[in-house]
């Protein structure tokens, strides 16, 4: 679908749309950088979790801008057209998407049937082991078959194509949106109604390193999970630059008095639990320690 035949007046507009939602994406990402790279303790870790939820929304925002822009103009063009070069970009559009709703279906069964014989082979005779190794034979011949017949009638997925590009932008903007403002009602919240202090028992504590493409875009992250005395299980998140603060819950014997915001899991500070060990009893002592694995002295 050509995007072409569209108003000066219709062009400004659009203009303008994608500046805005360009501001929103810069705006979003430097919100973003700024809380993943500074302290996540204390009430500042609260404001700057709060930042990074700010920055998903404005992402999210941008990326729906982008989309329903990218849907008007297609719409737009689409209206423009003649009746004979609309019905020709409808029919081409339902070729498409039926192809590829067709190669999903090949594809994914073939794929699904050399599974379940792969499965089968499990404590398989040997009439059930020859009859797996047909269906995968089946499976190859089918695969090849397929993969020539479409080389033999190719088709572009340009129309689909602009409309998948349109409706991803959609759902992960949606999504972004949703998350950052669940986040920042949760900040919120934690700002508004302070930390709360309990006591707790450190039974596990794992470093989570991004991967690789993401090493620029956020820290590593220290995971740490408590029960208290009543079972309840917390985990709290102390990022790599912050995570000084927290050894000094294993300097104190893990059995701890902790300050922390309890809905957007930013630890504070940890003081010692005296009577930590006698008040969480033998029984839970017992199966923490073979949950988790511990070493008890």
């Amino acid at each position: 679908m050509a995007f072409s035949n569209l108003t000066h007046r219709q062009i400004s507009r659009e203009k303008a749309v994608i500046i805005a939602a360009s501001l929103a994406l810069l705006g979003g990402i430097a919100l973003f950088l700024y809380g993943e790279w500074t302290t996540s303790v204390g009430i500042e870790g609260v404001f700057h979790y709060l930042f990074r939820m700010i920055g998903l929304i404005l992402l999210g925002m941008s990326l729906l801008i982008f989309g329903i822009a990218l849907i008007t103009r297609m719409a737009t063009v689409f209206r423009k057209m003649d009746p004979i070069d609309r019905k020709e970009t409808v029919s081409r559009a339902t070729q498409q998407i039926l192809t590829a709703f067709l190669n999903v279906l090949v594809y994914g069964g073939l794929f699904l049937l050399a599974m379940g014989g792969l499965s089968a082979l499990d404590g398989a005779s040997l009439i059930r082991v020859a009859i797996v190794f047909v269906v995968w034979i089946f499976c190859v011949m089918s695969f090849v078959a397929y993969r020539r017949y479409r080389k033999k009638h190719k088709i572009s997925y340009s129309i689909m194509g602009e409309i998948g590009v349109s409706l991803l932008l959609l759902f992960l903007g949606a999504g972004m949106f949703w998350v950052g403002a669940s986040g920042t009602t949760d900040a919120a919240q934690d700002l508004s109604e302070g930390p709360k202090a309990e006591d707790m028992f450190l039974v596990d504590a794992e470093l989570e390193n991004p991967h690789w493409r993401y090493q620029f875009i956020v820290q590593p992250n220290h995971v740490l999970t408590f029960y208290t005395a009543d079972e309840n299980r917390i985990v709290l998140y102390v990022l790599e630059a912050d995570v000084d603060k927290a050894k000094a819950i294993n300097d104190l014997g893990n059995f701890v008095h902790v300050t922390y915001y309890p809905r957007t899991q930013v630890f504070c500070e940890a003081q010692l639990w005296k009577d930590g060990r006698q008040a969480m009893g033998p029984e839970l002592m017992a199966r923490l320690h073979e949950t988790y694995d511990l070493v008890l002295s």
